[in-house]
């Protein structure tokens, strides 16, 4: 871990961030240790919907969540998370803070757009790609008054 993570914690843009990528976003920063940091932008929905573009063996019966895909960052867009507002019961869920779990199980996925359970994907965001920096990036970003 970083001497000072700053995990879990969010980061906003400030008006000098150039990067498209980053300009005007809020990240949900996972990870933050001297190698390097993860995070996953939040405030980037789409209009597409997850049972649109994700095939699950078998089929999928229904789709009664109507859950939506966001863009997570720029790094890894063919790769997705789960970010849960409730303890999935996967022993892959990784805690990210007090009632905050980061999950990649299609089961739980599954469950989630099948179920329909309000609640359930009230407290659920789908989302393709993440925010990553080298080690020392992150902070030098920072100290350039980007975040």
């Amino acid at each position: 871990m970083a001497e000072h993570s700053l995990a879990p914690g969010l980061l906003l843009a400030m008006p000098q961030m150039t990067d498209p990528n980053f300009a005007r976003s809020v990240v949900l920063l996972c990870r933050h240790e001297s190698d390097g940091a993860m995070g996953l932008v939040v405030n980037r929905p789409t209009d597409t919907l997850v049972a649109s573009v994700v095939q699950f063996d078998p089929p999928l019966t229904e789709d009664r969540a109507g859950l939506r895909v966001w863009t997570g960052g720029p790094v890894e867009q063919q790769r997705a998370w789960l970010l849960l507002g409730f303890d999935p019961g996967e022993d892959d869920a990784l805690p990210i803070a007090p009632g905050l779990y980061l999950s990649a199980s299609a089961r739980v996925l599954r469950h989630i757009l099948e179920g329909g359970d309000e609640d359930r994907v009230r407290e659920a965001r789908f989302l393709v790609g993440y925010a990553g920096w080298a080690g020392g990036q992150l902070e030098s970003e920072l100290a350039a008054s980007a975040w």
